[in-house]
């Protein structure tokens, strides 16, 4: 869900449309009282909140009477990230990097930006890793072309050279090639968490089919929707290295969110050193829900069930992997009886962009 800003960024004709999230925050709690009603007053539906890890929350039988026996359920999901992860770093060699990034020292010793970047990430990864994970990298290079240096393998198993991961091949920087490069090793995976390092020191000065400057934005830029198309829950990030003695003809932060269409997953930096920092930086994997694909219900232990509507699903703005959700009220005595006794069981699931599933349940117990 969420809206579009247009904006320019030209020195020519080049229109950048960037995709915002829509967000709201959450909060805790785990045992609801509503107020009861006046006399005269219709009684509204007690609210019912759940919060992530909650396998059961109790509701005040008071209030629930209060309330006309009506309930309305609202709370957090907090989606769980795949055991199954594949790594793709992209990264520059054109000639430019011989400068902006250059190899210091060799062998064991030896490093440059693009080489702690890749090595942070596998350093997170491999702490964080459970014994039954599948995580896989793989890396592309590009400059005038793009071809693979490293095909995807386990991570335990990736352990690319300094020289692969430092080298410059001279030419200039073709975001187009890299991307459709990306786009076939990305399907060949059979992963279920696409995450691509983009790393470069430049804007693209290749790919259109004329010279012309825009042409090779544009070309870069429709390569990029064409990925993220493919692949609706990649993780989408574009870091690049621009020194302060260049200046671009297009603002570059507009431009890379162009290509992530997430500004949250862009980072500038001016020194080849702090490129390890800020990929750490981005190390999330955010999961994104479907709100047209969610259905909830609620039942007891034998025949009563009851089909809610989901009202909201949207993603939290204070804390980004958890999701918001509402449903519509229902008659706690269907379910629970008309003495309240029977446990009540909540279940939703939601699908994620990709179609995985990600589901909640709760009992709710009135006491």
């Amino acid at each position: 869900m969420g809206y579009h800003v247009i904006t320019h960024f030209r020195r020519g004709a080049f229109l950048a449309t960037v995709s915002l999230g829509m967000l709201v925050s959450c909060g805790h709690a785990t045992t609801f009282k509503g107020p009861g009603s006046g006399a005269g007053a219709e009684a509204s539906a007690l609210g019912v909140r759940i919060n992530c890890g909650q396998t059961k929350v109790q509701i005040d039988k008071k209030a629930l009477i209060a309330a006309g026996g009506k309930i309305q359920l609202s709370g957090e999901l907090c989606p769980q990230i795949s055991s199954s992860v594949e790594l793709l770093f992209v990264l520059d060699f054109s000639d430019s990097m011989q400068v902006s990034d250059p190899l210091i020292g060799s062998g064991a010793t030896g490093s440059c930006g693009r080489s702690k970047a890749v090595s942070a990430i596998v350093e997170k990864m491999t702490a964080s890793r459970g014994k039954d994970d599948k995580v896989s990298a793989g890396i592309i290079g590009f400059g005038t072309k793009a071809s693979e240096v490293t095909g995807e393998v386990d991570l335990a198993q990736f352990k690319p050279s300094v020289d692969a991961l430092c080298r410059n091949n001279g030419g200039v920087t073709n975001y187009k090639e890299a991307f459709e490069l990306a786009g076939q090793k990305l399907s060949a995976s059979a992963k279920a968490v696409k995450i691509m390092y983009f790393i470069s020191d430049g804007l693209p000065t290749a790919g259109g089919l004329t010279m012309n400057e825009d042409a090779h934005f544009m070309a870069g830029s429709d390569a990029a929707a064409v990925l993220r198309s493919q692949f609706p829950g990649l993780v989408f990030n574009a870091m690049l290295l621009q020194s302060s003695a260049l200046s671009f003809p297009y603002d570059p932060a507009i431009y890379l969110t162009q290509l992530t269409a997430d500004a949250s997953r862009v980072r500038i930096v001016s020194q080849a050193n702090q490129l390890a920092e800020s990929a750490v930086q981005l190390l999330t994997v955010p999961v994104s829900l479907d709100a047209g694909k969610v259905a909830a219900s609620v039942s007891d232990d034998g025949s009563a069930k009851q089909s809610l509507t989901i009202r909201q699903l949207l993603e939290s703005q204070d804390s980004k992997g958890k999701w918001i959700f509402g449903t519509s009220e229902f008659d706690g005595a269907k379910i629970a009886g008309t003495d309240f006794l029977k446990t009540i069981h909540f279940v939703m699931e939601a699908s994620e962009m990709s179609g995985r599933k990600q589901s909640l349940a709760v009992n709710l117990e009135i006491k």
